[in-house]
């Protein structure tokens, strides 16, 4: 069963998707997507981006991992 617009009233069978900034407090800022009724492109609902977040998790951690190896290898010259 499609939703419906809060706004219009219209049956939502797709959204209109735009990448928006999420601001934390404390600074952090995470990649987000906005969530739109495609006939009246009233706001529906706004979250942090999970694909951005799985990629900003794996650059992450290779980093974390690179570093480390790089200070063993440090350590056994």
């Amino acid at each position: 069963m499609p939703a419906q617009c809060p706004k219009c009233n219209s049956q939502i069978h797709s959204v209109i998707a735009d990448h928006v900034d999420v601001n934390v407090v404390g600074g952090k800022t995470w990649h987000g997507i906005s969530y739109a009724c495609p006939s009246c492109s009233v706001l529906l609902s706004v979250a942090i981006d999970p694909i951005s977040l799985k990629a900003d998790t794996v650059e992450g951690t290779v980093a974390a991992v690179a570093q480390h190896l790089h200070s063993l290898e440090a350590r056994r010259q």
